[in-house]
This record gives structure tokens, sequence and C-alpha cells, in this order.
């Protein structure tokens, strides 16, 4: 399981930032090695459950059809995960991008922080208080600036 949360970076862009306004797709592809061959999966998000948006009043709902990045009616939270990736326990990941499709767009500076979840198995978004950024994140985290 692999999760990405976007979340605002207010300490590089203190205003509201947005650029993939609304994600039609998220595509993820992650290579390793570790066996006798190297190895490249690429997953969809599968189901409503696997991505959510948290606002800023902590609700969150996991059954829009498109996600909002990062702003829809005040800046977010977005939770996105992908399930059964079968990645061999003790490979090296040797690359790993997440593939967006824009829905619609906007010409902002945006900046973006990817953070992973700290879970072997996490479980689905739903709705509630809190889904998404209260998930203990890793400490690796990938900065993104799409182009404007």
């Amino acid at each position: 399981m692999v999760e990405a949360q976007a979340k605002p970076d207010r300490d590089r862009h203190p205003a509201r930032v947005v650029a993939v306004q609304a994600l039609a797709a998220a595509l993820l592809v992650v290579s390793f090695a570790g066996t006798a061959t190297a190895t490249t999966i690429e997953k969809w998000i599968a189901a409503s459950a696997d991505d959510a948006e948290e606002a800023a009043n902590s609700k969150t709902k996991a059954n829009s059809n498109d996600l909002e990045l990062i702003h829809d009616t005040s800046d977010q939270t977005v939770g996105m995960r992908w399930i059964a990736l079968g990645i061999p326990r003790g490979t090296t990941i040797t690359a790993a991008y997440i593939q967006f499709g824009a829905k619609e767009s906007q010409s902002e500076v945006t900046s973006l922080t990817l953070r992973g979840q700290a879970a072997d198995n996490a479980p689905a978004f739903g709705p509630g208080t809190g889904n998404t950024s209260t998930r203990a994140g890793t400490a690796a985290a990938a900065s993104l600036t799409p182009v404007a």
C-alpha cells in the first residue's frame, strides 16, 4: 500500500495556490529490484474509498468524482492510496512516480508536499473528521511544483 498526501506548502507560498485543480485519475508507477529481474508495476486508484479530500475544518469527503489539489472551498489535504502492489519485502525501489490526469487546470503557482503513510496496510478512506490528516506520515517527503 502506498499513500500520497498532497498538502499546501504555506511556508513557501502562503497565498492560495492551485495548478492541477481537479484530478480525473492518478496512476502510480513503481520499479524495483531485488529479485532475478527488475519489475515495474502500474496501478490506478481502484475505488472511491482509495482517495479523499479533507477540508481545513478536518471534514473528510471520500466520495468525490475528482480531487482538487489543493483548494476547493478551502485549502485541503488530499489522500490517495494504491493497494495490492505486490512489492516483496526487502526489495529496493529504484524509481516511483505518480502520473496525474487533469480534469481542469488553473495557471497559478503551486507547491505540494507528497508523503507516504507509515503503514503496511492502510485502511480505506471514509467520511468523518481527520480521516486523512491524522494518519501517521513518513519522515521522507517529496516536493512537487507543477509548471503553471
